[in-house]
């Protein structure tokens, strides 16, 4: 009887240590990309309080505009395709709410 509980014990243990690790597998900032100056961009995305996502594609660059406050990012990224709060890469303060970013894998990379 103990060791049916110890075997259930370790397994529950072993579960949450791998659903931390994750959750706590979110890529560096610096695998998402670069900002680049906001004339040197492809795409505009305004983000207005009712957006919760935006889809773009990796080597893209793009001039986000939030109320009166602009910036723009270079989604030079690996090639895999990934999900992360926008929060993570525009200046502090600048949102208000989340707002999931979407990148597609590269279409130069990808031949689509």
């Amino acid at each position: 009887m103990k060791f049916k509980l110890a075997c259930t014990y370790l397994s529950a243990l072993l579960f949450t240590g791998a659903v931390s690790l994750c959750q706590a597998a979110e890529p560096d900032v610096k695998l998402l990309g670069d900002p680049v100056p906001t004339n040197a961009t492809e795409k505009v995305v305004v983000v207005s309080p009712s957006t919760t996502s935006i889809n773009v594609k990796g080597g893209e660059a793009v001039k986000f505009v939030i109320g009166d406050q602009v910036f723009a990012w270079d989604f030079d990224t690996s090639g895999q395709m990934m999900a992360f709060d926008l929060e993570r890469i525009a200046p502090p303060g600048m949102l208000d709410h989340k707002v999931m970013v979407y990148v597609a894998r590269d279409p130069t990379y990808t031949g689509a």
